[in-house]
């Protein structure tokens, strides 16, 4: 065997030819005259320019932890013009595993003034690996075996896996089940040690999702930055990130990386920056226009290069939760004009990660609407099959909790696949919050999510609102309920029979919310299409003994297409109406009559995008409301304005009383069962109009599907986070278990566990 450069290489055999024609020689002769004289020219390099082996910097790990990182430094003796490049210049590790599987890691170039390259790898067997560092430019290749080392047992759980159980979950490889409590985290507001996350930890958050684009980031986080030509990254703000994820080994928190933000490939209000995005042609990039990233050979090339950088120094992480594409891609410029060269962009960027990522980090994109809406189904995105997980966003919904089971019930049905809502909060203005100081949507999301079925928390959007209005003990005590449990295989229940145990002695009339979803939040006037045409008024029956809509309403009023409610009124009680969205300009004038008497008329006038933060919080979201008499009426509302306005209508005291205020959400299986029961009233559009929670005595709640046995019962204090009184019940032959509530003043829990036999 001969040794080159540190690796063997099997003997080439040789085999005499018969001599060759004189002219041979010659033309070999004036070969390397030709050759010597290129070389003189500078036409070829060799010497310092060819590898002159890969060298090794420091010492090689002998033993790792599994799942812990395996980290070597090397040399590979020449620099290039741009190392980030794999059609430059490709490195990998290549690791031989003990049960004979070869995995293949990218490697990265850390330190360009000093030629340092690191390769990083996390082990998942136990046991002896062999690995070698592969090198190939366009003119050699060459490799070096390094020495063989032990994986040994360790702490880590290991990576974040979505389960093949379905509709899905999230899980470690360890198995145990991972349910992240969540919050969106932009780094131009974290300290430069980022010292926030100790509080957020503390706080019972360990997961945040970090938008890395430029203005998200505040220039810490965003590698791909304005200034560097395209394909090249800033290695600055690379060990930036490398520092944060050694934050999070410390904290035991986790985070999913967001690549791109909707407002950089914009040239029109809101926010454009386009004109700033590296990608763009006037900054020497690929694209005239915006959507041109979606299609553009060149644009999808580089883009997946820096996918492969991520991978390479970060990928090794079991803190690395989720890879996050975009943050509302629908809302880039254009959008519905390309959403097949989106759909086939996200399907070819999803494919390319698996591919490359050894430890197959799950992946997913988001868009700006939520579950149900015709733009979110049409678009297509999360029926891609590499899209690991369906995102949702919740924005401008007075009851919280609601709105996220209903979303999660339906996108888990939808895809079989575990469900995110990427994104939550009241608005996406940063006053908004402040409407709720509270935090009663916080809280509602938060318990409405765990015992839903979502695979996450919501990631609300306004962290910093969270800190500041001192709302993490709303985190901490979802984080203390949760520790230790396993809903891996458990599915949605409903509360059955919710009753009265005892006759209340006052009757109590609940409010309700009408989810309207079909058309979102969007940034642009919805089409005659999405409304399919009608010219004249949408009749909607409301039904008063809590059963959702049976109809897809929108919740845009368009000019001159009025909305009609066929109502009925358990008792007297309001019509209540709020403006949320409005285009840049124009007025939306809105109408409302009751029984064909005019009631209510309020003025939305248009500000444009950047006057939301300010002069929009005079009536942005502010409630009008009108008196409506007990009985069945008609309301009409109407848009007479120039301009279309996205609008929320709650009905007051609309539900019957027969039976209590409550409603209960719950995930189980035959011999455990997860509930959180809520009082209706406790929403944070109730207590903004004044009124506080009614409280709810005597209620029973019947489950079913249980195994028969006796059965422990935990109740929870949803906000201290604590076990409060614990009792015994028994689910007879018919499965049935029913249980006395305690008295629900705002909201409560419960843990439900089947006891073994003979206790």
């Amino acid at each position: 065997m001969a040794q080159i450069n540190g690796t063997s290489h099997p003997q080439v055999s040789t085999v005499r030819q018969p001599s060759a024609p004189r002219w041979r020689g010659y033309a070999l002769g004036i070969a390397i005259a030709a050759l010597l004289l290129l070389i003189l020219q500078g036409g070829l390099k060799i010497g310092a320019d060819t590898f002159q082996g890969i060298t090794l910097v420091g010492p090689v790990p002998q033993a790792v932890g599994q799942y812990e990182k395996y980290d070597v430094a090397f040399g590979l003796g020449r620099s290039y013009g741009n190392p980030f490049d794999p059609e430059e210049i490709d490195v990998q590790g290549v690791f031989s595993t003990p049960s004979g599987q070869e995995v293949r890691v990218p490697a990265f170039i850390y330190d360009r003034a000093e030629g340092l390259w690191k390769l990083r790898f996390a082990p998942w067997e136990l046991g002896a690996h062999r690995a070698k560092i592969v090198a190939r430019d366009q003119t050699s290749q060459n490799e070096l075996s390094l020495p063989t080392f032990e994986v040994v047992k360790s702490e880590s759980k290991g990576f974040v896996r979505c389960t093949t159980e379905k509709p899905g979950r999230l899980q470690f490889d360890a198995g145990d089940m991972f349910l992240p409590v969540s919050i969106v985290v932009w780094g131009r507001f974290l300290s430069a040690d980022a010292a926030e996350l100790s509080q957020l930890r503390q706080g019972g958050i360990n997961h945040i999702r970090l938008i890395m684009d430029e203005t998200s980031s505040g220039g810490a986080y965003n590698i791909e930055r304005l200034g560097l030509p395209l394909g090249e990254y800033d290695l600055e703000r690379a060990r930036n990130l490398d520092q944060l994820f050694d934050r999070l080994d410390a904290l035991d928190m986790y985070v999913t990386l967001n690549f791109l933000l909707n407002i950089d490939f914009r040239t029109t209000d809101p926010w454009p920056r386009f004109s700033k995005n590296p990608y763009n042609a006037v900054n020497g990039g690929p694209c005239e226009r915006p959507s041109d990233f979606f299609s553009h050979p060149d644009a999808k090339r580089l883009f997946k290069q820096r996918l492969r950088y991520t991978i390479a120094r970060w990928g090794y992480s079991p803190r690395l939760c989720l890879l996050t594409l975009w943050a509302e891609a629908d809302v880039s410029e254009d959008y519905d004009h390309h959403v097949e060269a989106s759909r086939d962009w996200h399907r070819e960027m999803a494919d390319y990660l698996h591919a490359i990522d050894p430890y197959q980090h799950p992946v997913t994109t988001s868009l700006s609407h939520r579950s149900g809406s015709a733009p979110y189904e049409r678009y297509g995105l999360f029926d891609i099959p590499n899209m690991d997980i369906a995102t949702t966003e919740l924005y401008n919904n007075r009851d919280m909790a609601e709105a996220v089971r209903q979303d999660a019930l339906r996108t888990l049905h939808r895809y079989q696949k575990p469900h995110v809502v990427i994104e939550c909060g009241l608005a996406y203005e940063m006053f908004s919050d402040d409407r709720d100081t509270e935090g009663i949507h916080y809280h509602g999301a938060l318990w409405a999510s765990a015992v839903s079925g979502s695979s996450m928390t919501p990631c609300f959007w306004h962290w910093s609102k969270v800190m500041s209005l001192g709302l993490l003990p709303h985190f901490a005590a979802l984080s203390r309920y949760l520790e230790g449990e396993d809903f891996v295989g458990l599915q949605p229940i409903e509360a059955e029979g919710m009753r009265y145990a005892t006759a209340p002695r006052e009757e109590t009339f609940g409010d309700l919310e009408l989810l309207m979803p079909e058309e979102g939040i969007a940034w642009w006037p919805p089409t005659g299409e999405t409304l399919q045409g009608r010219e004249h008024a949408f009749t909607i029956e409301v039904p008063n003994d809590g059963r959702p809509l049976d109809v897809k309403a929108p919740r845009t009023l368009l000019p001159n297409r009025p909305i009609a409610f066929d109502l009925n009124y358990a008792a007297n009680g309001e019509f209540v109406f709020a403006g949320w969205w409005l285009p840049e300009t124009g007025t939306a004038k809105i109408r409302a009559r009751l029984d064909d008497r005019e009631v209510l008329s309020v003025d939305l006038r248009s500000v444009g995008w950047e006057g939301r933060f300010k002069d929009y919080q005079e009536y942005i979201g502010v409630p009008y409301s009108f008196p409506v008499p007990k009985g069945k009426h008609r309301i009409v509302l109407e848009n007479v304005g120039d301009a279309w306005g996205t609008m929320s209508v709650d009905l007051c005291n609309y539900l019957q009383p027969d039976k209590p205020n409550l409603r209960a959400y719950g995930l189980g299986n035959e011999t455990r069962a997860f509930l959180w029961i809520t009082n209706r009233d406790n929403t944070w559009w109730r207590n903004r109009m004044g009124k506080t929670p009614r409280p709810v005595r005597n209620a029973a709640l019947t489950i079913s599907g249980l195994r028969p046995g006796r059965y422990e019962i935990e109740w929870w204090d949803t906000y201290g986070g604590g076990v409060t009184a614990r009792r015994e019940a028994v689910a007879g032959r018919d499965g049935a278990l029913t249980l006395g509530v305690p008295e629900v003043a705002r909201d409560l829990a419960c843990k439900i566990r089947r006891q073994a036999e003979g206790n």
